[in-house]
């Protein structure tokens, strides 16, 4: 987590790449809906691979209001996500803002490379990054 976190201050330094572990039931899912709370107003765009909705009905509860609910995926999507950065890049400087929330999925092979690659370098396609892990490998 970033030191002395202030939503308005992170706002400033969108995109990001935010990694939460811990140990079960510890609050890592409840610290990211609470992220995703404050600053969806940061972003025109969330999509979240979440185990299901009942892993994080917050999330769930606040895609269906603020956000496209078809973008709220049980598993990785490879194909959704590399059409995403084409898109991003096709739009230059006009990119959107678009947070990627990962949380209870699992995730292997192609997924893990796509993922590493989002993280190393979403940056440049306007891409922020929010993931839980039971074990820092898995980061």
């Amino acid at each position: 987590m970033l030191p002395h976190y202030n939503p308005e201050t992170l706002g400033n330094v969108i995109p990001f790449v935010i990694g939460c572990v811990g140990a079960r039931r510890t609050g890592k899912s409840t610290a990211i809906s609470h992220l995703l709370f404050q600053m969806s107003s940061r972003f025109e765009l969330v999509v979240g691979f979440i185990g299901s909705a009942a892993c994080n009905p917050v999330i769930h509860q606040i895609m269906r209001e603020s956000f496209d609910p078809r973008f709220f995926f049980s598993e990785w999507n490879l194909p959704l996500v590399a059409q995403l950065l084409q898109q991003q890049e096709n739009l230059g400087s006009n990119k959107r803002s678009i947070l990627v929330l990962v949380d209870d999925v699992l995730l292997s092979g192609p997924a893990v490379e796509q993922l590493s690659h989002l993280c190393m370098r979403g940056r440049h396609f306007g891409l922020s990054i929010i993931m839980c892990a039971v074990s820092y490998t898995t980061l």
